[in-house]
């Protein structure tokens, strides 16, 4: 019995060495690609041969690389075709199963790219220069400079007031003193 294993690596072997796509023998292309004549090969490894022969066809045709033409003529599907391009069996079998972007990547990506290249426009033009941020900057430092002033004046009369009016020595309302 033919294990997966080999019957793969041989039928890539097979894939490789077929010059007509559209009519070529499995056995004859084999024997070409193994580099072996089945005519002069003893009896027990004729019937590996054959079997392996067998193995092929079987595997190819159940994959559906190609399919029979005459009885012993076939030709390459286009999925045949494609494995021929790849470079066989597995590799095509790797191609197939790429998956492609689900439909989170496809919405979010755009989205992705969309804000990174804002970002980066406002990295390299960004809304207020240099310059006049520093101008900003001292307005504000400025405009602050000043309301802390004006603060601190303000504190400084409304005590006054307060101190004004906490003084006991004065009076307040000479008017209600009456003289008893």
């Amino acid at each position: 019995m033919i294990d997966e294993k080999t019957k793969i690596e041989n039928f890539d072997i097979l894939l490789k060495n077929i010059d007509d796509i559209g009519s070529f023998n499995i056995s004859f292309t084999l024997e070409k690609g193994l580099g072996i004549n089945a005519d002069n090969l003893e009896r027990e490894k004729l019937g590996w041969f054959l079997d392996l022969t067998n193995a092929i066809e079987n595997f190819g045709m159940a994959h559906r690389y190609f399919e029979e033409t005459y009885p012993v003529t076939y030709r390459l599907t286009e999925k045949g075709i494609k494995a021929k391009d790849l470079g066989g069996h597995l590799k095509y079998k790797k191609s197939v199963n790429k998956t492609p972007l689900t439909l989170y990547q496809k919405i979010y990506l755009p989205i992705f790219i969309l804000f990174g290249l804002l970002s980066v426009y406002n990295r390299f033009f960004p809304a207020v220069s240099k310059s006049e941020f520093q101008n900003l900057k001292t307005e504000f430092q400025n405009t602050n400079y000043r309301f802390d002033s004006l603060i601190d004046e303000n504190t400084k009369k409304t005590s006054a007031k307060i101190k004004l009016l906490n003084d006991t020595l004065q009076t307040k309302n000479s008017g209600d003193l009456k003289n008893d």
